[in-house]
């Protein structure tokens, strides 16, 4: 049984001509076996990642990518952006616009391309994504 210890850890933030990119949390982060908090034992489930983007200007596209086993959650926390999903079953994108004003996660399950644009500058958008 692995001890758990308090630690404050640096991120590392990925920059492109885009805006930039920081990830919080990846499953490689987490400890892959029971561990102990408060003298009680915890199982650490699956989990993917989460990370932050931001992007500098309006129409920043984020292009189209797809996750064979990779749920993603995504919640856009400041500015506005609109997100294209495409069912694997169907031919046409569904738009769903998200904003920091009205705070909501659109969940994208695996095998579904999906891309998302920046509506705002200095849009924000948080991301969770876990492994199925």
């Amino acid at each position: 049984m692995e001890k758990f210890i308090a630690r404050a850890e640096a991120l590392t933030t990925h920059h492109d001509d885009r805006g930039n990119l920081t990830e919080l949390i990846h499953t490689y982060d987490l400890p892959q076996t029971v561990c102990s908090l408060d003298n009680k034992d915890h199982v650490v489930g699956k989990y993917g990642q989460t990370y932050v983007v931001r992007n500098e200007r309006a129409g920043t596209i984020r292009a189209f990518h797809v996750h064979e086993r990779q749920w993603d959650y995504f919640t856009v926390v400041n500015g506005k952006a609109q997100v294209w999903v495409v069912n694997p079953e169907k031919t046409e994108a569904e738009r769903f616009i998200l904003s920091g004003a009205n705070l909501t996660r659109l969940i994208i399950p695996p095998n579904y391309w999906h891309g998302w644009e920046s509506l705002m500058s200095k849009d924000r958008k948080s991301t969770r994504l876990n492994s199925s």
